[in-house]
């Protein structure tokens, strides 16, 4: 999951599958005097063995997702979404049965969140997951679906079954209910028992607007939930190319930092009520050094307010400083690092805005600091 941005909104958030959330306890259920028969599942909710082992569980330092053995242009892979291995340090691929597949090499598309895995046929005698080569072909809106997947990174496969919202050219839209930990995970059309995409990422619907909100309620409207999930295509998917996982790890720690100040720059903004950006050291630096200076008994009002313009240049500066170090990387980075930068550069145009709003707003800034040097 995306980083949390306080000032602004952002509508689709990329990886909101990916990251796992610590797992909570579940009630005790309370004893019933009569006993309860659990309902039988149709077909339409179930997956046989034969696919449901093909499903993995991916674990990396950064937190889990899921992925599953499929054979493409004749080679075995691992499919998962290139946000689920995004930033890590290491990887582990295993089956719900204890069994792990070594990563062997990293293949990416360039217009949507896939990267496959190659590994080596472990012991157990499989039969890879089948996609669809079209999958107009095959599926229609309305059509039932199975997710499976590591829900809640809790290393185990669940199935959520849901049915087609819509297609699109490099992604579809299903209303089965997911969690964190799901990304990457296969979709299945029921009918066919093929895979149709790989669960991807989620998109909030802001119901404060007033002409949204009356589309929801309104029962012609397709999107009935405030959150809205989304798969990536396979079968569209363009760009093949062989990722460099040292280069690609290295994006991903310039995007974690680059993140990580952004976090720091909004939690300046947020009137001191986050103190996160202390340890943001070049701003905390800056803001000190304001603060001494608004706070001097000696110096003019002149100095005080070029102490404060100082500060302001130098939000700036920090603002698309990652943005632009990013940026020289661009043609390094793969589809989710893409979004990842089109999300700082939203951010890093929100912070500067600001900025531009405090240099011809001193008292602001004063008040900014009295509240952020408490």
């Amino acid at each position: 999951m995306k980083a949390n941005y306080p000032l602004i909104v952002v509508i689709l958030v990329m990886g909101i599958l990916s990251v796992t959330a610590r797992s909570e306890a579940i009630p005790a259920e309370t004893p019933s005097d009569t006993p309860t028969e659990t309902p039988a599942k149709t077909p339409s909710e179930t997956l046989e063995p034969k696919y449901l082992q093909n499903v993995l569980v991916v674990q990396t330092d950064k937190g889990t997702g899921t992925g599953f053995l499929c054979v493409y242009k004749g080679k075995l892979f691992v499919a998962t979404n290139q946000h689920v291995i995004e930033g890590s340090k290491s990887l582990s691929i295993q089956s719900s049965s204890g069994e792990k597949f070594k990563p062997l090499n990293f293949i990416a598309a360039r217009n949507v969140d896939i990267v496959l895995i190659g590994v080596h046929p472990g012991p157990v005698e499989r039969n890879p997951l089948e996609f669809a080569e079209n999958i107009e072909e095959v599926a229609a809106k309305g059509d039932a679906v199975l997710v499976a997947g590591n829900s809640k990174g809790d290393g185990v496969i669940t199935i959520t079954p849901g049915s087609i919202v819509a297609v699109g050219p490099t992604k579809l839209e299903v209303d089965s209910p997911v969690f964190p930990g799901n990304s990457g995970g296969p979709i299945f059309h029921v009918k066919t028992k093929q895979v149709i995409a790989l669960l991807t990422e989620a998109s909030v619907v802001t119901l404060d607007d007033a002409v949204v909100a009356a589309s929801v309620k309104d029962e012609k409207s397709q999107i009935k939930n405030e959150v809205r999930y989304f798969g990536h295509r396979l079968d569209t998917a363009t760009g093949w190319y062989s990722l460099n996982i040292t280069e690609f790890r290295s994006n991903s720690a310039l995007i974690s930092t680059g993140r990580n100040e952004m976090n720091g720059l909004l939690a300046f903004f947020s009137s001191g009520t986050d103190t996160d950006w202390r340890t943001f050291r070049e701003l905390h630096d800056a803001v000190s050094w304001a603060n001494i200076a608004v706070g001097a008994a000696k110096l003019s009002e002149a100095d005080k307010t070029r102490a404060i313009q100082s500060l302001n240049a130098t939000i700036r500066n920090l603002s698309t400083r990652a943005v632009k170090a990013i940026g020289a990387r661009k043609n390094q980075l793969t589809f989710a690092q893409l979004k990842d930068l089109e999300d700082l550069e939203q951010i890093s145009g929100h912070v500067v805005k600001q900025s531009d709003v405090l240099a011809r707003d001193i008292e602001t800034v004063r008040v900014l600091l009295q509240k952020n040097g408490r």
